[in-house]
């Protein structure tokens, strides 16, 4: 999981200190999340040229559930964790968005363009609002914890 190399690379270009456990996990849920969504974009390609993702192991079906599953648990750390409104919606929006795109979409086949476009729309401005929001507001800071 490169990516969170993103964290201590930039605590140690921006001389901060290394933050507390709850934020290394919300990052970990964030990549986990992503990684997995983005799978059953690419799930009939990656079938296709032999490659063994999760969302190819798995079924299109199965990595839905697992990834409504992950949200939902992503959902209640950061209720029990993180008092900002932003991310507590976040992960609640996003959960919704997958439901959504279940609900309205064909289950046994992967997401149609339009599908994958729209999502890509919703979660990408959500989560620049997001950055901009923890950024200004302080979220991961260690006197915004509720249960630590």
């Amino acid at each position: 999981c490169g990516y969170m190399l993103v964290i201590p690379l930039s605590c140690a270009l921006n001389r901060l200190p290394t933050p507390e456990p709850r934020v290394w996990v919300h990052t970990l849920f964030f990549i986990v999340r992503s990684q997995l969504w983005i799978q059953t974009f690419d799930l009939d390609y990656d079938a296709q040229a032999g490659r063994r993702t999760s969302a190819v192991l798995l079924g299109l079906k199965r990595t839905q559930a697992a990834l409504a599953a992950l949200l939902l648990a992503e959902a209640a750390f950061v209720h029990a964790y993180f008092r900002d409104w932003a991310l507590r919606s976040f992960s609640l929006a996003s959960f919704g968005l997958l439901m959504l795109q279940v609900s309205c979409g064909d289950r046994t086949k992967k997401p149609s363009p339009a599908e994958i476009k729209t999502t890509f729309i919703v979660l990408g401005l959500g989560g620049y609002g997001l950055l901009v929001q923890v950024w200004l507001n302080g979220a991961f800071n260690p006197d915004e914890t509720l249960s630590a």
